[in-house]
């Protein structure tokens, strides 16, 4: 057992926490690394504590769930499992990662060095985690679950690259479109404006259909200006640092 630093909820509202104080407490160690309790096993092993955690009502999975985000980021591990079906080890060894072994009796987690620089950093929702590079982009999402009943963890690799669309701030269905960029994330690229406007059309089927068209069609051109710009967009080593910002700095995509 390790001491580690966690955040315990000492207030709730609705069910969620919203105020924490730090309690130092044992962490388990596995082969003299860090890892996240394994609450689905933990609770088989003594049936007593799934009493004990309804007892406590709807600030018990809450407690449960933060506790699992800390254990995470404190941790030497990552979850095995991609968030699809491919295997994204190669990926991951180029981006610097150092992969390990899956956790003995924990095979959703495996062992793993972050590369040089990189951090793990907590979202205000306890089920969401982000491991950030360098210079901190968030590069990785990762979701944990650690309530016992409904555990499951996996990543996504994050592009720096895609399009994204917003509503108006009125209410309305009124759509515009942009490329978001990651590493500037409040300097989006090629913003159309609400050039999808509802109003625009009749209240009717027809006219729904109508809008729904416009805004596919405005998507569309969107895609095709971010195949043009950047071919390579799916690839999630793609254009961080120099080569995108090149781009950018070369182009009109800043307006």
């Amino acid at each position: 057992m390790a001491k580690e630093i966690y955040l315990k909820p000492v207030k709730t509202r609705r069910g969620r926490p919203t105020e924490y104080v730090p309690v130092v407490e044992d962490r388990d160690v596995i082969d003299g690394k860090k890892v996240v309790t394994n609450t689905s096993k933990m609770i088989k092993e003594d049936p007593l504590m799934t009493m004990a955690f309804m007892k406590g009502g709807v600030d018990s999975i809450p407690a449960q769930e933060l506790n699992g985000q800390m254990e995470l980021i404190n941790s030497d591990t990552i979850p095995a499992k991609f968030n699809g079906r491919e295997n994204k080890d190669a990926e991951l060894i180029k981006m610097g990662f150092k992969l390990g072994k899956l956790v003995d009796g924990d095979e959703m987690f495996r062992y793993c060095e972050l590369p040089t620089g990189w951090k793990k950093e907590r979202d205000e929702n306890p089920l969401w985690t982000y491991i950030l590079d360098e210079n901190g982009n968030q590069r990785m999402s990762v979701f944990y679950s650690a309530a016992f009943y409904d555990r499951e963890a996996f990543f996504n690799l994050i592009r720096r690259f895609f399009v994204a669309s917003d509503f108006a701030a009125d209410g309305s269905l009124d759509k515009q479109y942009m490329i978001t960029d990651k590493a500037n994330e409040d300097k989006p690229l090629l913003v159309t404006g609400f050039n999808c406007r509802q109003a625009d059309y009749p209240d009717d089927d027809d006219g729904k259909r109508a809008y729904y068209r416009k805004c596919d069609a405005i998507s569309d051109e969107m895609d095709a200006k971010m195949l043009t710009y950047f071919p390579n967009h799916k690839d999630p080593l793609a254009y961080w640092g120099k080569e995108g910002d090149d781009i950018i700095e070369n182009s009109s995509l800043r307006g």
